[in-house]
């Protein structure tokens, strides 16, 4: 006995006008309370040194994507980057299509996540619905509140990518030649280690 007349067809989640499901306040907010918390990155040194920088830092971190073939993903990283630049934050984003190691920092952060994923102080806030959720119930403001506001134009170093092509290797991947015998035809050229696999690094200027 459910307690619901057998005439009444039972419907599914009641969504808002952004497609989150309503009724999850508690819900969200227990999410946060487990994921968040220096406690959870204390014997894990990568997680931890993440963690410390942005805190220190007061950042607002985005794992995101500029990959538009999966459009459904892209969408979701589109939606929560407009949602922060309507709030005026800078946000620091994690691009994982420009910079592929970004993947494997963010399943150690965040196990079982896809992008967009957002990190507030060094912890975990949620993914793009517990984000969205978390604005819908005026949440995400009290949260964000104090946080650096972004600048009225785009890096123009960068133009907001958070990327540039590398000073170093210019892009190719190759560092400068290391001569071994001091003959010319004796050189070899080394991978440039200064810049991820796209031959990009990350823009010092924003």
């Amino acid at each position: 006995m459910t307690g619901i007349p057998e005439n009444i067809p039972i419907k599914g989640p009641i969504k808002s006008k952004v497609g989150t499901i309503r009724g999850k306040k508690n819900a969200v907010r227990a999410k946060l309370e487990i994921l968040t918390g220096k406690e959870l990155v204390r014997d894990k040194p990568v997680q931890k040194q993440l963690y410390d920088d942005e805190l220190e830092g007061r950042k607002l971190v985005v794992y995101t994507t500029t990959n538009a073939v999966i459009r459904t993903t892209f969408d979701r990283c589109t939606s929560i980057l407009k949602l922060f630049e309507n709030m005026r934050l800078k946000v620091y984003r994690k691009d994982v299509y420009l910079d592929p190691k970004l993947i494997n920092e963010m399943q150690l952060r965040a196990p079982g996540h896809e992008v967009p994923v957002v990190f507030v102080n060094g912890a975990l806030l949620g993914n793009a619905e517990q984000v969205l959720e978390l604005n819908e119930i005026g949440k995400l403001k009290e949260i964000l509140a104090g946080f650096e506001v972004a600048p009225e134009k785009n890096c123009s170093r960068c133009g907001g990518a958070g990327y540039i092509t590398c000073t170093w290797c210019q892009g190719s991947l190759k560092s400068l030649k290391n001569p071994y015998s001091g003959k010319d035809v004796n050189m070899n050229v080394l991978k440039c280690t200064l810049c991820n696999s796209n031959g990009l690094q990350r823009c010092t200027q924003c």
